[in-house]
């Protein structure tokens, strides 16, 4: 029997979302992102995940890994 995911891939962290994260400003080049970077990588980030076939999902819903 095939998963329902066809596809999943760490969404690993950039600088721009690290500034978010920290609440720095874009302009703000004075917060060294390495450490933040680092910290978030390995799917602190999140997930891009590709579903084999079409579900519906609503706002609250979980997503149990077994």
């Amino acid at each position: 029997m095939a998963g329902p995911f066809a596809e999943v891939e760490i969404a690993e962290p950039c600088v721009e979302f690290s500034r978010y994260v920290l609440g720095v400003e874009p302009e703000d080049k004075s917060q060294p992102m390495r450490e933040p970077l680092r910290a978030l990588m390995g799917g602190m980030r999140g997930f891009y995940i590709a579903l084999a076939e079409p579900v519906e999902l609503m706002v609250g819903d979980e997503l149990l890994l077994r």
